[in-house]
């Protein structure tokens, strides 16, 4: 055997030992994410939710065609073709069961955790892949995303998002590698579909999607490889551009919602001085990084500080040539900055995006702390990376199951509530009037139907001309069915119809 023979015979062990150490890698991250989130299975349909089920239901005149290029959500939120088509297709197969929207849901979070792992192995190494998907796949923010259905447009987005960055990494390889054809023209522009369909993907479920362009920017920034000429740079934002025009302009002509929807210092029933602006921004961004941190519960300079010393240290990992933890903090701020100026919020599902960078971040420091330790001696670091995973997983872990129970509690709730009101009204005559009292305390205190009550009762009878009434006790006598709630359960007070 020759001396470039044992070399490629080299070459080849090394690249079969990636792979097994990826798909081992894979295979743990499905494995953790199905295990720590078990309980979202549990999780009943919460109140948009069945606003969602009743209106994307692929029943005629609805079609797969109606759902990709009509709001058929009249303007309620935002124009979300993917995610309606999700839930049409969902319902489709699973009918009023909540089981297939979890599992759904559950591999989007896989596939968003797998595209991360091979992103950060790919511009930094492996351990700090693994360890940045285990921090962005197990936070307990992302039981929002995972149990409340209509909140599935965050692991959609994200998952499309990283498979977007993935595939501007092979590009911008596949480009360096090969140039030109063997006719000498340009091939570099073949490989952009990678990047420009999945990113249109994204802004066709979430419109947040749109930061995406700022995320490629600083990882053009950050990535360590020779520069891309000004031609194809251009190349490549100019069609990023095009699609983000092209979906602007199938927003306005497909859907009713506002730009402008509850944005403060830009609707004009949210108007504030510059001080106040920045005032309220700072506020938000507080918040963000206690949800983050997860540290809701601690006084905003306790946050503030710990947010400032995360900086600073992923700003010395810079300093030192490891770029991975400041481009996490540079993530966050750009995935967190459409929600900054929301009048409301954040809330957990408004910063799925976001918890990418807290991976990233926490990877890095995490990494450099343990090559640190180990310039003395490599069993402390060991020991030290794997005793401080283990705190943080049993932490994170302990926070999911919390939140699931919430949630559980407010889906069992409701489902309560449905099946009483079936037991009591079994099959109400078309145009019927349902006037419901004493639900006040539990949309109010227990969050339970807060919205989308009507659409639930349409839906539980499969009748859209029913009409529901909620308030106080009296206020529609004319209410073809009287019921009242309370102590937990339904009452039927009046059947008027005769």
């Amino acid at each position: 055997m020759t001396v470039g023979d044992d070399g490629a015979a080299g070459a080849r062990r090394e690249v079969n030992r990636r792979r097994c150490t990826d798909l081992a890698a894979y295979g743990a991250l499905v494995t953790v994410i199905f295990v720590v989130y078990r309980g979202v299975f549990g999780i009943y349909f919460l109140n948009e939710d069945f606003s969602w089920l009743w209106r994307c239901r692929l029943v005629a005149p609805t079609t797969i065609w109606t759902l990709l290029t009509r709001d058929v959500m009249g303007g309620l939120y935002s124009w979300r073709p993917v995610l309606q088509l999700s839930f049409g297709l969902n319902e489709a197969i699973w009918g009023v069961d909540p089981i297939g929207y979890r599992a759904a849901a559950m591999a989007w979070q896989a596939l968003a955790a797998g595209a991360l792992y091979a992103i950060v192995s790919r511009v930094a190494d492996q351990w700090r892949g693994g360890l940045a998907a285990l921090f962005f796949a197990v936070h307990p923010m992302h039981v929002e995303s995972l149990g409340w259905t209509c909140a599935g447009g965050g692991p959609i987005s994200t998952a499309l998002l990283l498979l977007a960055l993935l595939g501007y990494l092979a590009w911008r390889h596949n480009r360096d590698r090969r140039g030109r054809d063997r006719l000498g023209r340009d091939r570099h522009g073949r490989g952009l579909w990678m990047v420009l369909v999945p990113f249109a993907l994204a802004l066709a479920t979430l419109e947040s999607s749109l930061v995406f362009v700022a995320l490629v920017l600083t990882l053009d920034v950050f990535l360590p490889a020779p520069a891309m000429r000004l031609g194809r740079r251009l190349q490549l934002y100019a069609g990023l551009f095009a699609v983000l025009v092209a979906f602007l302009w199938l927003r306005h002509a497909s859907s009713g919602a506002a730009m402008d929807m509850n944005l403060v210092g830009f609707d004009s029933r949210w108007q504030l001085s510059v001080v106040q602006f920045l005032a309220f921004v700072l506020h938000k961004l507080q918040a963000m990084a206690a949800m983050l941190l997860t540290f809701e519960q601690q006084p905003d300079w306790v946050t503030s500080s710990i947010a400032l010393a995360l900086i600073l240290a992923a700003a010395a990992c810079w300093w030192r040539g490891r770029w991975l933890g400041l481009w996490g903090v540079m993530w966050i701020v750009v995935a967190g900055a459409p929600f900054t100026v929301l009048l409301m919020g954040p809330f957990p599902r408004h910063l799925h995006l976001a918890t990418v960078g807290v991976g990233l971040l926490f990877a890095e420091l995490l990494a450099t702390l343990a090559e640190l330790i180990a310039r003395r001696t490599r069993q402390l670091a060991m020991v030290c990376a794997t005793g401080l995973m283990v705190l943080w997983l049993g932490q994170m872990v302990r926070r999911i199951d919390h939140t699931t129970a919430e949630l559980t509690e407010r889906g069992r709730v409701g489902a309560a509530l449905l099946q009483d009101l079936h037991r009591l009204v079994p099959a109400p005559p078309p145009g019927s009037e349902l006037a419901f009292y004493g639900t006040g305390d539990l949309r109010a205190h227990q969050h339970v139907f807060v919205y989308g009550f009507d659409d639930a009762v349409r839906l539980l009878y499969d009748d859209g001309s029913l009409r529901v009434h909620l308030g106080p006790r009296g206020s529609a006598p004319q209410a073809t069915y009287q019921l009242s709630y309370a102590d937990g359960r339904l009452a039927l007070l009046s059947d008027d119809r005769s």
